[in-house]
């Protein structure tokens, strides 16, 4: 999984897959925000003890 802390509460990477939930838990990240146009996280990524937030934005 391609993750980097940016701060003890910000962390930023590529989209996560259901396999990276334990890891995700165990660094305490409660909270997904999703800036994918196209895709929907939630279908792939249902870990429940993660919510996901999916602001869809296109970058031109």
């Amino acid at each position: 999984m391609d993750i980097s802390e940016i701060t003890d509460y910000l962390y930023v990477g590529g989209q996560p897959k259901a396999a990276d939930a334990p890891r995700l838990e165990a660094l305490g990240v409660r909270l997904i925000i999703s800036l994918r146009a196209l895709r929907n996280p939630t279908q792939k990524f249902t870990a429940p003890a993660v919510a996901v937030l999916w602001l869809r934005t296109v970058d031109s």
